[in-house]
């Protein structure tokens, strides 16, 4: 589902998550650290912007950050290998194999960060890591979990393409409406319909549809 905000602020988020309960993964951004206090939701970190953090700070401090990615690059490998097992077993694995990576990283991270300026790229890049370490162990607690947010990354880069392409959306009723079309379209590819052919036959049937059964019209049916 996607939805449109005027604004970056919390509003919109704790509007949406005000009933929300279970995992919750995020970027950095700081707008989303409150909701790890709240009754019923367990935030999880996203390692690749964890990752990214250290690779920009390479320049400035290669052998720090090339050990740090070393380990980071261990703990996708393992990903790889457990893609496609079940949930039980990659719980199992990330148990055996990525918490003593996780434990080792955490531990060169603390002494680092001790003999950097904390103002430097190395320096925030390990305070970005180690202020939200709990949050990027969490992937590990179940095997349902991923290790990043790439997935939904992935799913969203139409719209930052789409975005640069339309200069935006002409108005904040534009804009909503787009997220409106956005969502439509996202729940065809989830349900593996094809977007064209649902809107087309949607569309068609619609006007003489009746209201009480409008919801048999949402894209999770396959449309002859």
């Amino acid at each position: 589902m996607f939805d449109y905000a005027e604004g970056r602020g919390k509003e919109n988020p704790v509007k949406h998550l005000k009933n929300f309960q279970g995992y919750l993964q995020v970027d950095g951004y700081a707008v989303y650290d409150g909701f790890g206090l709240l009754p019923g939701i367990t935030m999880v970190a996203c390692w690749a912007h964890t990752r990214r953090e250290v690779y920009e700070a390479k320049d400035y401090d290669l052998p720090r950050a090339e050990h740090i990615l070393h380990e980071i690059g261990l703990l996708y490998n393992l990903e790889r290998t457990i893609k496609g097992l079940s949930d039980a077993e990659r719980k199992h694995r990330r148990e055996e194999t990525a918490i003593p990576i996780l434990d080792r990283l955490h531990a060169y991270m603390l002494r680092e960060y001790e003999a950097v300026l904390p103002s430097s790229p190395m320096g925030k890049a390990l305070n970005y890591a180690l202020k939200r370490w709990k949050k990027l162990l969490t992937y590990t607690q179940s095997g349902e979990l991923e290790i990043d947010s790439n997935l939904i990354e992935n799913s969203i880069r139409p719209i930052a393409v789409g975005r640069k392409a339309f200069l935006f959306a002409g108005s904040h009723e534009g804009a909503q409406r787009i997220a409106m079309l956005y969502s439509f379209m996202g729940s065809c590819k989830k349900n593996d319909v094809e977007p064209f052919a649902w809107l087309k036959k949607t569309l068609e049937i619609l006007p003489s549809w009746p209201g009480n059964r409008i919801h048999e019209l949402l894209p999770n049916y396959k449309p002859e």
